[in-house]
């Protein structure tokens, strides 16, 4: 009887380790099977993809979606104030620049530029200019453009007067998709004529379209 007892127990001692030796080969199973699953996860999770990459596509650094060597068009309207040397009067200051560029570098495009300014209130002010300006990417869609223009100034009923201007723009692309960016830019001016000095400060809006390759 006791022999009896102790081969039963015995056997269940070993039917329990088979069974505890078995358990990771049906965990492996499961966990099989789940990888075989995982395609149709996958499948489903593909347009989620698709729709982060044409959300991503409007928060694209500008700087980065092109290769250097190609052209842009670009063109800003802004207003603000004027000051010259010789009156106390501040007046309206308002202009607009068109722009056509060459990327040299990813980070940096140089143009060529025309504007055409003018100025109310008390001292009227009239100019048109030509000039070259560089553009440089501080952060993604942080940017700072340095540049000199010459042309004609005319103040009041006075004769037109050759002026040379220096300007620094600052700038930040607050909506970029594709090719297009549109940025928000703060100027300064200061300009050198035989009869006076000016200086203005104006805030606007800037477009600017680029022809390339896109960066891989």
């Amino acid at each position: 009887m006791r022999l009896a007892i102790s081969i039963a127990a015995l056997l269940l001692l070993n039917a329990s380790a088979v069974a505890q030796e078995s358990y990771p080969e049906e965990s492996q199973a499961v966990e099989a099977s789940e990888n075989e699953s995982s395609p149709e996860s996958q499948e489903l999770s593909e347009p989620e993809v698709e729709l982060d990459q044409q959300q991503s596509q409007y928060s694209v650094p500008t700087h980065n979606r092109f290769t250097n060597g190609h052209l842009s068009l670009g063109l800003s309207l802004s207003g603000g104030i004027v000051k010259l040397s010789k009156t106390r009067n501040v007046s309206d200051y308002g202009l607009l620049e068109l722009r056509a560029g060459y990327r040299i570098f990813p980070r940096i495009v140089t143009s060529v530029t025309m504007s055409i300014r003018g100025s109310g209130g008390d001292t009227k002010v009239q100019q048109g200019l030509v000039g070259i300006a560089t553009k440089y990417w501080v952060r993604p869609q942080l940017w700072l453009s340095l540049g000199a223009e010459l042309g004609l100034s005319q103040v009041d009923d006075s004769d037109s007067l050759g002026i040379l201007m220096g300007n620094g723009k600052l700038g930040y692309d607050v909506f970029v998709y594709d090719a297009l960016s549109i940025s928000l830019e703060l100027r300064g001016d200061l300009g050198l004529t035989k009869a006076t000095t000016l200086f203005s400060i104006t805030g606007g809006i800037g477009m600017e379209w680029s022809f390339g390759r896109r960066a891989q």
